[in-house]
């Protein structure tokens, strides 16, 4: 089954590169269609069958939503229904992202890549923010409950699965393509 994945991936690989390009060209935009459609998959059917791509080359599309301010070397990607999310690390031909593709349309070329994060992990950060909450800051408290709610739903993904870890998926990226100006 790897060797046939293997081979879907390297198809999808020349077809991604064929058809867009490679490095980060911002100049030149390409269209949504000629770029990516149907080659380059959503965020949401990435992470439905995340876990038999770890390791694998992906290549994921989806709409920037967020990128990290300090150093730009990371962003997050959805749907265009912000269904699910993932994160995109810099890496390979990505030097880093600009705070300007946010709300564009790209396309990545990575590695999957999981972080699992333990029960104990969890129930740590849950404290800490259960002490930070008690501090009584008016302006961190929706943060606070944000973040327990996220916590709460990471559990129950844990006992619904039967497993001892949170799979944390995100690609280390390799390089991407601005698709789309805007959406």
């Amino acid at each position: 089954m790897k060797s046939v994945k293997s081979i879907v991936m390297g198809v999808v690989s020349a077809a991604v590169l064929a058809a867009c390009g490679t490095g980060n060209a911002k100049t030149e935009e390409a269209a949504p269609s000629e770029c990516i459609q149907g080659v380059a998959i959503t965020t949401d059917s990435l992470l439905t069958v995340a876990e038999g791509l770890v390791g694998d080359t992906v290549y994921v599309r989806g709409y920037v939503r967020h990128v990290c301010k300090h150093s730009g070397k990371k962003c997050f990607i959805s749907d265009k229904e912000r269904k699910m999310q993932i994160r995109v690390t810099a890496g390979g031909e990505i030097g880093g992202f600009n705070k300007e593709l946010i709300g564009s349309e790209i396309a990545v070329k990575g590695i999957l890549k999981e972080n699992r994060i333990s029960k104990e992990d969890l129930e740590k950060a849950e404290q800490e923010i259960e002490a930070e909450k008690a501090q009584g800051d008016a302006s961190k408290v929706q943060t606070c409950e944000t973040e327990l709610s996220d916590i709460a739903a990471k559990k129950a993904f844990m006992d619904l699965k039967g497993l001892g870890y949170y799979p944390d998926y995100y690609v280390a990226g390799l390089d991407f393509v601005e698709c789309a100006a805007g959406y």
